[in-house]
């Protein structure tokens, strides 16, 4: 009786865990800061904080923008930052995974395969407009793709990141 009992128990514990539901969350990017919230399986929460600042007059690579802005004007405004930070462990997001990314509008937060996620922004405008998608495992950002909006198939980069932990 108490290993029916026990087995039970197990499966209930089972189904409960299988069964937490791992939605999606989108925003719109103001200046400032906007943070953005999603449950990523059971327990495990990703928290997104991204900064935006007005594009400095007198920025050293004003006009060497990828992605927003356009040939003749860069972006108004550029993200200065991007903390991310899942059950209380900041991930590494490094400059180069957003320092080319101007005028962004908005944010999704994606849960993906076992406790991985995607943050995409898009941004820019018209010919200017791109989507950026950044896929994170448990510790940090592994892989970067930024399409065009008006060519995904022709205009696009992608960056794989590797980094050397040293856990003394």
């Amino acid at each position: 009786m108490i290993m029916r009992i026990l087995f039970a128990l197990a499966l209930l514990t089972i189904w409960i865990g299988c069964s937490v539901a791992c939605y999606s969350a989108e925003t719109q990017l103001s200046t400032g800061s906007t943070q953005i919230k999603m449950l990523n399986g059971p327990g495990n929460v990703v928290s997104v904080c991204i900064s935006i600042t007005k594009t400095p007059r007198q920025d050293l690579y004003r006009h060497s923008f990828m992605w927003g802005g356009d040939e003749s004007q860069p972006p108004r405004w550029v993200i200065s930052e991007i903390n991310v930070v899942e059950n209380r462990q900041m991930l590494v997001v490094p400059l180069s995974a957003y320092a080319d990314l101007g005028d962004p509008r908005r944010m999704i937060l994606d849960p993906l395969s076992a406790g991985h996620f995607k943050l995409t922004i898009l941004g820019g405008d018209a010919a200017g407009a791109y989507k950026a998608s950044m896929q994170f495992d448990q510790r940090e950002i592994v892989r970067r793709r930024v399409v065009s909006g008006e060519f995904p198939d022709d205009v696009w980069e992608e960056t794989t990141y590797s980094f050397n932990h040293l856990d003394n």
